[in-house]
């Protein structure tokens, strides 16, 4: 019986050292040893480990079952029964398990075409010894060992980058005995099959990854021209890709915006692979961070002060090299507050020929200011204020003048309205023609004598009631007469050598008070 030492298909030994019995029998400069005793048998190549031992029995029995001291799956297994030299046999069957197989002649020979776990089992053969007896083998034990391990697919990466290179490799093991089998090798992503498919190399290298290359990988392994095919169990591979420059947006997206309005910041990315920590910052200032488990934007509300007026930008980061956006400028604007409006002179009723001054002002609000006047809906004037402390506006009074006044402010962000102020214009109380008169002397060219009633007559034309007629002669007061409606006062006077001289009269409401012209008598 000739025993063969393998080794790796790489290896090839200078010398190989044998064992029988668990001692070193010899040392032979070839890989083959011719032995002819029963026993465990093992060899060692240089530079490898000791081979498992196998086991030959020499059987002086007539009737014996060869068979190959180890199987692994998809080998080819020859079963021979042989009997002694000048023994014929002329029936032969087999047995597996005590159970005879049914096989389609009389062969003494049994094969077993890719060998497989159910091949396993205790197989001995018996026959007819001509013109003898029957005779039994003895037992050979079939155990179909695993021809390569279950392959593990690995990755140089475990979370490569975009553009990084990868490679993938198929890892598995064949057995000392079985080192010159020849594998083939089959990579897949997400049930597709990359590269060409089928090849003799366990690796496969990917030069540059892309975000579509994330995904679930496995390979698969398989004996040349054999139907053993075994897949490695799957892993993830993430591609993770830097973040882009994200965008800031403001809600309200306006470059200004009034004191306590509710504000939201917006940061987003394009791409980029999360987690992503986005940072918000007001004039390099943090805000505060949020942190999203995907893509998307993440967001951040703050209400304005006027101290929230500047630059606003946010970063993103994702591990790799963190990106800031542009930067937006916002204006926080304080509310411009509703004008007053009030008027400073007169300072009571105005009445026609008055001029009337009137005041609006706002208490707050960006400057300047423009400040428009109204009387009825209708534009009186219009000023602009760069100062606080608002406008005045003046106008001579007439006797349409009275109505609605109002003022509105305006500046760049906003307008307001003041209240309404009614006023109401009286007219001037112009005294008309005073009128002297007697009851003998109606005719004005005729002068009063000594002894005569003397009638004087005061009347104001216009003006608001009551009105308070006062008569005079030279500045003396005659008296005075309280008229509640239209036709003036009458005053008699008896007239006496005294009464020569100048009259006039003055009429007086609760407006103002106007005098008459002066009017000269002389008493005869």
């Amino acid at each position: 019986m000739d025993l063969t030492c393998k080794g790796s298909s790489s290896h090839s030994p200078w010398t190989t050292k044998w064992y029988f019995e668990g001692k070193v029998l010899k040392k032979t400069p070839k890989s083959t040893l011719r032995v002819r005793e029963s026993g465990d048998y093992k060899c060692q190549a240089d530079g490898l480990p000791v081979s498992d031992p196998v086991h030959l029995e020499f059987s002086t029995a007539p009737l014996i079952l060869q068979g190959p001291p180890y199987v692994f799956e998809g080998d080819s297994v020859l079963l021979r029964c042989r009997t002694k030299a000048k023994t014929k046999l002329n029936t032969v069957a087999f047995f597996k398990n005590g159970e005879r197989l049914i096989l389609p002649n009389n062969s003494s020979d049994l094969h077993i075409d890719g060998a497989d776990l159910v091949h396993n089992g205790h197989y001995h053969c018996g026959g007819y010894i001509h013109t003898c007896c029957t005779a039994s083998s003895n037992r050979v034990n079939i155990r179909v060992q695993e021809l390569f391990t279950h392959p593990v697919l690995r990755s140089s990466s475990s979370k490569p980058t975009e553009g990084s290179p990868v490679t993938l490799t198929c890892q598995t093991q064949l057995p000392p005995e079985r080192s010159d089998v020849q594998l083939q090798f089959c990579f897949f992503r997400d049930g597709q099959a990359l590269g060409s498919g089928w090849r003799i190399s366990p690796e496969l290298r990917i030069p540059a990854l892309g975000t579509e290359d994330t995904g679930s990988y496995w390979c698969q392994a398989k004996r040349v021209n054999s139907h053993i095919l075994k897949e490695s169990r799957k892993i993830s591979i993430p591609v993770r890709a830097a973040v882009s420059q994200p965008v800031l947006t403001l809600n309200p997206a306006k470059n200004w915006l009034l004191e306590g309005t509710w504000l939201t910041l917006h940061c987003e990315v394009q791409r980029g692979s999360p987690p992503i920590l986005y940072k918000f910052y007001h004039d390099s200032v943090s805000l505060g961070s949020s942190s999203t488990p995907s893509t998307g934007r993440a967001s951040l509300g703050i209400s304005l002060t006027a101290q929230h007026s500047g630059f606003y930008y946010c970063t993103a980061d994702n591990g790799f090299s963190p990106q800031r956006s542009e930067a937006v400028r916002l204006s926080v604007l304080v509310p411009l507050s509703r004008p007053v409006l009030t008027r400073r002179a007169p300072m009571s009723q105005p009445v026609v020929g008055d001029v009337m001054e009137l005041h609006c002002e706002a208490l707050s609000g960006l400057l300047p200011i423009t400040y428009t006047f109204y009387h009825d809906d209708i534009t009186l004037g219009r000023r602009v204020a760069y100062s606080r402390g608002g406008v005045s506006f003046r106008l001579p009074v007439t006797a349409e003048h009275s109505g609605n006044y109002f003022c509105k402010a305006s500046n760049s962000a906003q307008t307001q309205h003041s209240d309404t102020m009614t006023l109401t214009v009286n007219s001037s109380n112009m005294l008309g023609f005073v009128h002297l008169s007697s009851p003998n002397h109606r005719d004005p060219s005729v002068q009063p004598v000594v002894g005569d009633v003397m009638e004087l007559h005061c009347e104001s034309l216009s003006g608001s009631l009551p009105i308070t007629y006062t008569f005079y002669h030279e500045d003396v007061n005659l008296g005075s007469i309280k008229a509640h409606s239209r036709g003036g006062a009458y005053l008699s006077v008896s007239v006496t050598a005294e009464h020569s001289g100048n009259y006039f009269c003055e009429a007086s409401n609760s407006a103002q008070t106007q005098r008459s012209d002066t009017m000269t008598l002389t008493v005869k």
